[in-house]
């Protein structure tokens, strides 16, 4: 699903920068590039189609989406790739062995004996989780109060753009955590959403 909604992002991507230029074969291009987008998001929706029928099919299923649905800014592919890639969460004892699995912890490279240098993820994990949450970290920023408190926190003590995101994002995947370990839904007014501790 992220395959197709990123090659949708960047055909319309190729669309926006040609579509300023004047030529007739920028003009052709601009044109196919909209049909590749038109199809790109036609199979996106016939993918969101089918996972949608298989969920009502499975009232398990259907309300653990529905928990992990509950958090604003966490949408159906984030909470489906979360159900994908986490069939069962108490495979995972912890948050951060969670993080870890999803390549989210902080990275330190090492040089002889110098100071070790903090990188904003690891990287080691799986690749959908990081993509999903990257994208919906961006979202939440936006819609989910706490959530944007914490990065605002974030911002006032200098922390560069990426790196906000980044750490949002590991934030949603514990909060999503402790949602799926408790199964219950996500509560905006608890005071500490998403701690290291895997509670909501």
């Amino acid at each position: 699903m992220y395959e197709i909604r990123r090659a949708g992002a960047q055909t319309k991507n190729q669309i926006e920068k040609n579509a300023y230029l004047t030529s007739k074969a920028t003009a052709t291009l601009v044109t196919s590039l909209r049909g590749d987008l038109a199809h790109h998001k036609k199979q996106a929706t016939a993918i969101l189609k089918a996972i949608r029928a298989c969920l009502q099919q499975d009232t398990a299923m259907q309300k653990r989406f529905d928990r992990l649905t509950s958090p604003k800014g966490v949408g159906e592919i984030t909470a489906v790739t979360f159900m994908a890639e986490i069939p069962d969460i108490t495979l995972f004892s912890h948050a951060k062995k969670l993080a870890v699995f999803a390549g989210m912890t902080p990275h330190f490279q090492h040089s002889g004996t110098r100071t070790p240098v903090s990188q904003p993820i690891s990287k080691m994990g799986s690749t959908r989780l990081r993509q999903a949450f990257y994208m919906a970290a961006l979202s939440a920023q936006r819609f989910n109060p706490p959530i944007t408190q914490f990065a605002q926190r974030l911002h006032s003590k200098g922390k560069k753009p990426m790196l906000v995101n980044v750490a949002v994002a590991r934030k949603l995947l514990q909060l999503l955590y402790g949602i799926d370990k408790h199964q219950i839904p996500f509560d905006p007014n608890y005071a500490k959403c998403g701690t290291n501790n895997g509670t909501i």
